[in-house]
């Protein structure tokens, strides 16, 4: 009898353009077009003795202007920041390294209360504010990430094998995951499926994953997120890994489908 083996690699995508069943708000109505708003425009709504955070127009400069949002946040003072549209020469607009997504245009202002709202540029000059978006005192609503958020990250690498006896599947599965402030996933759903229950494999692997939240200048946040878990002949594998805790039993899957975790190679 011949036993093959099918890998899942788990790689965080960064894709925002799925719709959850609990149609989640997104960030301020904040278009792609030409963000016209100065720092003194800003200065007036924020107040006078509010820090000017700076303006993100890449990943350098994405990862001041979150240090200093989410430092002024924690100490309730006002501040303001603008993220810019990417240069023309600008190929790589991938999430910073701290600052997270920053290639929208956009711009935020802080309060002393610890308030978080979104400016909107309605007009070429105008600057009006846009809704609070994040309330220290309020426990926030799962949103996509959006600029000044930083996308999950998976904990510490685990190398897992799954033995699917017959089967040989190569290709990805795409699984939605509700993913809360302590890095649980509470929700999860198969947007593009593999046949013989490896899509439901996936999934339950993500549901089983502990995530290291994302941040909102420095605030962790629910968000909703695509994962997807890479399917190929050979050993199971988690890039980032899951967290070592998380108990995966064979049970848990179908068409005799089992899993076991092994040290990382």
């Amino acid at each position: 009898m011949r036993t093959d083996t099918i890998a899942i690699l788990l790689i965080i995508s960064c894709s925002g353009d799925m719709s959850f069943p609990t149609n989640p708000p997104r960030f301020g109505r904040l278009a792609a077009r030409r963000f016209d708003i100065s720092p003194s425009q800003l200065r007036r709504l924020a107040g006078p003795n509010a820090r000017d955070c700076g303006i993100a127009s890449d990943k350098t400069s994405a990862n001041s202007v979150y240090i200093c949002a989410a430092s002024a946040l924690q100490v309730r003072r006002p501040f303001f920041c603008r993220y810019a549209a990417p240069q023309t020469d600008v190929t790589d607009i991938s999430p910073a390294p701290v600052g997270g997504v920053w290639a929208t245009p956009s711009a935020y202002i802080g309060t002393s209360n610890g308030r978080i709202l979104a400016v909107e540029n309605p007009s070429p000059g105008t600057a009006v504010l846009d809704g609070v978006v994040l309330d220290s005192f309020v426990p926030p609503r799962p949103r996509r990430i959006h600029t000044g958020v930083t996308p999950p990250k998976v904990s510490p690498s685990v190398s897992k094998s799954v033995n699917t006896g017959h089967v040989e599947i190569n290709g990805i599965v795409i699984v939605e995951a509700l993913i809360l402030q302590d890095g649980s996933v509470a929700e999860a759903q198969v947007l593009k499926p593999l046949p013989q229950g490896i899509d439901q494999v996936a999934a339950q692997l993500v549901r089983r994953t502990h995530f290291e939240p994302s941040r909102f200048f420095g605030i962790p946040v629910p968000v909703l997120f695509n994962v997807t878990v890479s399917v190929r002949k050979g050993v199971v594998s988690m890039s980032g890994g899951a967290s070592p805790n998380v108990p995966l039993q064979p049970a848990d899957f179908r068409n005799g489908v089992t899993l076991r975790a092994q040290p990382a190679s």
